[in-house]
């Protein structure tokens, strides 16, 4: 969807009445290109066993080892933030 946005900005700027419209048409499109190829060849990372026990276990116990009710938002919070780290 990011793309599509991005791909449809470039577009509008390149479609405005200038004297190198062509010029920005083909800039534009080498552009997406470019993403799109970057895209194309990234791989996605995700977790492993053991990080996602340690998300557990951190959001699931107090600090001294005892279990308590489980933090979902904490949880959550946490997978995207392990994600984010690996994945950019």
């Amino acid at each position: 969807m990011q793309l599509r946005l991005e791909r449809e900005g470039s577009l509008a700027l390149a479609n405005r009445n200038c004297d190198n419209c062509e010029s920005l048409r083909k800039a534009a499109w080498d552009r997406i290109n470019e993403l799109e190829s970057k895209l194309e060849e990234r791989e996605w990372v995700g977790l492993t066993d053991e990080e996602v026990r340690t998300i557990l276990d951190d959001n699931t116990r107090d600090n001294n080892g005892f279990e308590i009710w489980c933090n979902g938002a904490g949880v959550a919070r946490a997978i995207i933030a392990k994600l984010k780290e690996k994945n950019t």
